[in-house]
């Protein structure tokens, strides 16, 4: 997998994956109204592209045979983590027909290298509390529970645990 900074010309396959993803993820815990919702409320096309010219949010986009099968979003200001000296991923998915292809860690990799060349001396995220498979896969990657935040979905309030690791 290829791993490259996206641009406003991925504007419509990133949307589609992040849609496809999110949904892969999320559609067995949450009711369809609630992820309808969140998902006419965040993944748009105005505001995908809005995301990929905004300061301090970059994508990062992993690409199979001219296919897009793999994304991150990184934030590096207003993040969760209130600490500057830290990069946020706010999102990172595989297609669910790449998983078991350390295609996910081939990301994170992509990740830490993107924000320890940003100057950056840590990285954090945050993780829905009931998603133990993304959990360990973190918590392998080194990193450790230092907070929680709400995080609404549609409109359901939910937790995040808030996770962080030194670079």
């Amino acid at each position: 997998m290829q791993v490259q900074i996206a641009n406003s010309s991925h504007v419509e396959a990133l949307l589609a994956l992040a849609r496809r993803t999110f949904v892969d993820t999320y559609a067995i815990y949450n009711t369809p109204e609630n992820l309808q919702l969140y998902l006419d409320t965040n993944f748009t096309p105005a505001i995908m592209a809005g995301e990929l010219s905004e300061k301090g949010s970059t994508y990062l986009v992993g690409f199979e045979d001219n296919t897009m099968i793999a994304f991150a979003k990184i934030r590096t200001i207003d993040t969760i983590l209130e600490d500057s000296e830290a990069a946020e991923i706010q999102r990172i998915y595989v297609d669910q027909s790449y998983h078991s292809k350390g295609l996910g860690s081939v990301m994170m990799q992509a990740c830490i290298d993107y924000a320890k060349q940003q100057g950056f001396k840590k990285i954090g995220l945050g993780v829905w509390e009931n998603n133990p498979k993304a959990i360990a896969f973190y918590t392998k990657w080194g990193f450790e529970k230092v907070g929680v935040h709400s995080f609404v979905l549609g409109s359901e309030e939910q937790n995040d645990f808030i996770l962080l690791k030194n670079l």
